[in-house]
């Protein structure tokens, strides 16, 4: 299946052109892993990869503790059809980052979340339990794999660096290859029949990251399955910021020699063979990765996502009141991001099966909602059944791709959104006055 259009919609019009006492903690969640196997019903369940399995591997979080997961077997036929969502977090870039990471949520298992017996609820959007929210795939085996590496499970460096805080370990793709060996022998990843890799934000980065890669090690003992990649807010632009520069990159330039992600095939290789040596980071760059992606994907991401905005353009704004000058620089950073990083997508849309859905709203994230703190306005996580582009939600427009049912594939909202004789997109969760220089946050 291809896709035979791309669409634009500004406002009401749209126009088509042709081109998402004790143990540890970790230790006895290990310990009793094997009476939680197999659970159903309206939680995930957490668990910790099994030792040996952990150890074949090399696998360890940033303070050396295993990597862990949640997860909710499917029902029925659904039960070999999976959704596997990357978390995302950021990311740490160099020594001191990463320290200060190490030990925390987003450094170790050692945590409550994946305590023995624990259970946590519904991830919400494409990895919701309800079926008027997730109607296409609320019954599919889902896990929600724990990031702890720092490095969009990308990294791979044998040994471990030394800090003041004790030994620190970059295996974000032994992880990756951890818990996945863990849903074979557990979960019937083994007799996989579908395969969604998602996940949002640095999630959604690891997904251009591993998309290829997955799809490879499933196929490996199901040669039929399908794979596809759903990245939600992981198309981060390579633009320069209100100062011209293009710092951006250079974090991740800086954060590749303590990942050691390029120098150990931890991203996509087509990329990496045509990219060497001094120019291996640009297979970091999720717009540079598309270029050679072989494994259909929906993007799924905003065209001045409010994090890249304040990021990557560094506009010094957003939750706090916006200049003239400011608003013009987002504005300008929406017409770039389609007319360059969209444009890597488009190109290899017809080719790949690739489709994506691209809003002008200032929000991060948006096929789930446990980030959102319950909030439907909130800046990140919101939007799955509400925001509309073409009188398309993300949900609905993710279906018909998936289902092979849309005629337009690629979506782009130009909505013109940022200035005050703009009309945004009125569905957009958080709202601009169209009127104001100040987003009333």
């Amino acid at each position: 299946r291809s896709p035979r259009g791309v669409q634009l919609w500004s406002g009401d019009r749209s126009i088509s052109i042709t081109m998402d006492t004790a143990l540890p903690s970790y230790i006895v969640a290990m310990l009793v892993g094997a009476f939680l196997v197999g659970a159903k019903g309206d939680s995930m369940t957490a668990v910790v990869v099994n030792p040996t399995i952990t150890e074949t591997y090399g696998a360890k979080c940033l303070d050396g503790t295993p990597p862990a997961y949640l997860a909710r077997r499917g029902s029925g036929a659904n039960a070999s059809r999976f959704i596997i969502f990357l978390e995302g977090g950021g990311w740490c870039f160099g020594l001191a980052d990463c320290t200060r990471r190490r030990g925390g949520g987003l450094g170790s298992s050692n945590s409550s979340k994946y305590a023995p017996g624990s259970s946590s609820p519904s991830k919400g959007g494409v990895m919701a339990f309800d079926p008027t929210e997730n109607p296409d795939f609320h019954t599919y085996s889902m896990v929600f794999a724990h990031y702890c590496c720092g490095s969009s499970f990308s990294s791979n460096r044998t040994d471990p660096v030394k800090t003041s805080r004790g030994d620190m370990w970059f295996r974000g793709r032994p992880n990756l290859d951890a818990i996945l060996a863990d849903l074979r022998a557990s979960w019937g990843l083994a007799s996989a029949t579908e395969v969604i890799l998602t996940g949002g934000s640095a999630g959604g980065l690891a997904t251009f990251y591993n998309v290829d890669y997955v799809a490879g090690v499933v196929r490996a003992t199901t040669p039929n399955a399908r794979v596809t990649g759903f990245p939600d807010a992981g198309f981060f632009a390579d633009l320069p910021n209100v100062e011209g520069q293009y710092a951006y990159r250079g974090y991740f330039q800086e954060a590749d020699s303590l990942w050691n992600t390029t120098a150990s095939d931890g991203t996509n290789t087509r990329c990496l063979a045509a990219n060497p040596g001094s120019t291996s980071w640009k297979c970091l760059m999720a717009e540079y990765l598309t270029d050679f992606i072989e494994t259909p994907m929906y993007v799924m991401n905003s065209v001045m996502d409010v994090y890249q905005v304040q990021n990557i353009l560094d506009v010094g704004c957003v939750v706090k009141p916006c200049n003239t000058s400011q608003l013009a620089a987002i504005e300008q950073y929406r017409v770039d991001y389609i007319k360059n990083t969209v444009a890597h997508l488009a190109a290899r849309a017809t080719a790949v099966g690739h489709g994506g859905f691209f809003v002008s709203c200032l929000v991060h994230e948006e096929n789930v909602d446990y980030c959102s703190g319950g909030n439907p306005h909130a800046l990140n996580c919101a939007g799955w059944t509400t925001t509309q582009v073409a009188g398309l939600t993300p949900q609905a427009a993710y279906s018909a791709w998936y289902r092979g049912t849309s005629s337009m594939n690629l979506t782009v909202d130009t909505t013109k959104a940022v200035f005050p004789d703009a009309h945004p997109n009125p569905t957009c969760p958080w709202k601009l006055p169209p009127a104001s220089n100040v987003f009333d946050a």
